[in-house]
């Protein structure tokens, strides 16, 4: 298995945090943020909120050295968020706006699995508003500390997911799944998940995809676009909201088959005795 990731834009966004915030503590923010994502995509919700007090904790962390110069293994958010706001030597993002919307993230870890009313469930919004928020503060650490176009921030931190993708390999510019049997359409979401947000042309999804036919993959691609699961412009695909979800569903199926395939494998020869022959 492969771990894929968009090393350039969080290598450059990690040393630019490193510079300001111990390292420890910055990892904490990109894993945490990266997994209430990837939670939220998949509809975990809670852990998407409980990821969500995480992230929170772990961006205090940080400004809490920025003031002081010492790292804690750990922080009480409300604590730190009322002190920070008397740190008279931060701006006033770093003092008063990035902390509020850290606490309104952590009212909503807070109340997880509180009394709802049974036809109308609210955290699937209160996810939506982690997601937002966090995306937010992700932009604005990007703006504050590396650059300060605040497009090119947004960009950067919509490249940042953490992508663990079974069994693909990039050889030349060439993406191969080494997984042999899979169909077309999953290796397609592979393919699309791997590369997003960039898009993928026709014509390197027909070469990548090499165990099927051209008919076959633009068969696929069709379906895959009037089921709203890619966009499809000038010949390129990306997928949607809803072919990240599906694609990100099936990776993690695969990811949990292979593993239970490596157990097995291990458990049948644990304790075999060869003999000479």
């Amino acid at each position: 298995m492969t771990q894929v990731v968009a090393k350039q834009p969080l290598d450059k966004l990690r040393t630019a945090l490193i510079v300001k915030f111990p390292p420890r503590a910055v990892d904490e923010v990109l894993a945490h943020y990266n997994i209430l994502r990837r939670e939220a995509r998949l509809e975990h919700r809670e852990s998407c909120l409980v990821n969500g007090g995480k992230f929170v904790e772990a961006v205090l962390k940080c400004f809490h050295y920025l003031t002081t110069g010492d790292e804690l293994a750990s922080v009480k958010a409300d604590e730190e968020i009322r002190r920070l706001e008397n740190a008279a030597q931060l701006s006033d993002f770093e003092r008063l706006t990035i902390p509020r919307a850290l606490r309104l993230i952590y009212e909503f870890r807070n109340k997880r699995g509180g009394a709802h009313n049974s036809s109308f469930d609210p955290i699937k919004m209160d996810c939506a508003l982690v997601v937002g928020v966090s995306n937010w503060i992700m932009e604005e650490l990007t703006r504050l500390y590396l650059t300060n176009d605040a497009l090119a921030a947004q960009k950067l931190v919509e490249s940042l997911l953490v992508k663990h993708i079974p069994l693909v390999e990039e050889i030349d510019g060439d993406r191969l799944i080494l997984k042999p049997g899979l169909s077309a359409r999953v290796q397609l979401e592979i393919i699309l998940f791997r590369e997003y947000p960039e898009r993928c042309l026709t014509k390197d999804l027909i070469r990548w995809v090499h165990d099927h036919s051209v008919e076959n993959i633009r068969v696929t691609l069709r379906s895959m676009k009037q089921k709203n699961l890619v966009h499809e412009a000038e010949s390129s695909w990306k997928l949607t909201e809803s072919g990240m979800r599906e694609a990100e569903a099936e990776i993690t199926r695969l990811q949990s088959s292979i593993g239970d395939a490596n157990t097995v494998n291990q458990r049948g020869t644990k304790g075999v005795k060869h003999g000479r022959k």
